[in-house]
């Protein structure tokens, strides 16, 4: 599957896995994280050792409080920050939907 590359191209950036959920509840609304005002989808890098399914679970987790089930693929997407954190950036993102638990 070939990733869609947003943003204007960086020379040598950091490469940085990550994973993104489409997260779904019952009533089939959106989970969305609120990180200093802003809104998202939950998810982040993906850390030594942990495979994307590891890395999403813990992610949602971490920023909503919920568990997920029924985990699909939707695609890739990279996405490259020039002022990030650590220097420039490219977010090489894996996309999955999922249903919310408790």
């Amino acid at each position: 599957m070939n990733a869609i590359q947003f943003g204007e191209e960086i020379i040598n950036p950091i490469n940085r896995l990550s994973v993104y959920g489409v997260i779904l509840n019952e009533s089939k609304q959106i989970l969305v994280a609120n990180v200093n005002g802003k809104y998202h989808l939950p998810g982040g890098g993906i850390d030594a050792g942990e495979d994307d399914i590891q890395a999403l679970k813990r992610e949602i987790l971490e920023e909503t409080g919920y568990e997920i089930t029924d985990i699909k693929l939707i695609g890739k997407a990279n996405q490259f920050i020039p002022n990030a954190s650590v220097g420039p950036m490219n977010k090489i993102g894996t996309f999955y939907s999922a249903l919310a638990g408790a």
